[in-house]
């Protein structure tokens, strides 16, 4: 079974193929459902897909997300496969880094022959919508929620940039305040974004930071710290889970493994785990 380059939506066998791997995919099933595909890798990426199997997203700057890899039956084969893969990938492609459920990671490694310098495991966790914990009151009277307009991504930009040094940047590294802004600007064309505000300061911010063909990643979650072990974060994701579960569309979420505040805020709200996932990063 060889591999095929997909750069265009409409492929209805892989969007079968990735309906049915969510939620552990949800971040490649939105670049394929939203055309989000260029095989230049100029404004979008491209998808290798071996038909049933497997599928490994290729985006600009060297971002890749393997799915099913590990789960092609026999190492020889897997090892073909990767091989097969690496050549039509060509010698010169670059790797930043790759996301996905741990064992799909740890299987694509092998085709670039790379050791990653950074690794941050998490747990992978999910909620059918159907299950979705009923929509909380604010824990304080003058707390009000808004889904900000683009022409508002101001009032977001500090919350994004401590959101960033805390949760994404590696060590060493600080926010750029021209990826942020566009950062801000693409969540909110795209995503669901609800901020939470307190006498007109944004003190917290849930939002959707993929969204598949059955259910949305949930992801950028953060409360300013005075705010935190008050019930804000809590409020708010049972207001965003209200908005999903109007359109019947399920959530997950990546959290890491040393976060027992987020472990246990998602658990009580009903999430369940479904695989441990990681991020690696090679330069």
């Amino acid at each position: 079974m060889e591999w095929k380059l997909v750069a265009r939506p409409g492929v209805s066998a892989l969007e079968r193929f990735l309906t049915d791997h969510e939620p552990h995919g949800v971040v490649v099933s939105e670049k394929v459902r939203t055309g989000y595909l260029d095989k230049r890798l100029r404004t979008g990426g491209r998808c290798y897909y071996a038909p049933g199997e497997a599928v490994v997203y290729h985006g600009p700057g060297g971002f890749f997300s393997p799915l099913g890899v590990s789960a092609i039956p026999h190492a020889p084969r897997r090892q073909a496969l990767l091989a097969e893969l690496q050549r039509a990938m060509g010698t010169f492609s670059r790797l930043y880094s790759i996301m996905g459920p741990q064992d799909d990671v740890e299987a694509l490694e092998p085709a670039f022959r790379a050791t990653p310098t950074h690794t941050i495991d998490y747990d992978l966790l999910a909620l059918d919508w159907a299950h979705f914990p009923s929509q909380e009151r604010p824990p304080h009277p003058e707390l009000r929620y808004f889904i900000p307009e683009p022409p508002q991504w101001r009032r977001l930009l500090s919350l994004q940039t401590a959101y960033e040094v805390e949760e994404v940047l590696l060590p060493g590294r600080r926010p750029n305040l021209a990826a942020s802004r566009a950062t801000i600007l693409h969540s909110l064309e795209h995503q669901v974004v609800l901020v939470a505000t307190y006498q007109d300061t944004v003190v917290a911010r849930v939002a959707t930071n993929a969204r598949g063909y059955q259910g949305d990643q949930v992801g950028g979650v953060y409360t300013d710290p005075q705010w935190r072990n008050r019930g804000v974060a809590r409020w708010l994701m049972t207001v965003l889970l209200a908005h999903l579960q109007n359109e019947k569309r399920n959530a997950s979420l990546f959290v890491k493994l040393d976060n027992r505040p987020a472990q246990e805020l998602y658990r009580s709200l009903g999430f369940l785990f479904e695989s441990p996932f990681r991020i690696s990063y090679y330069r």
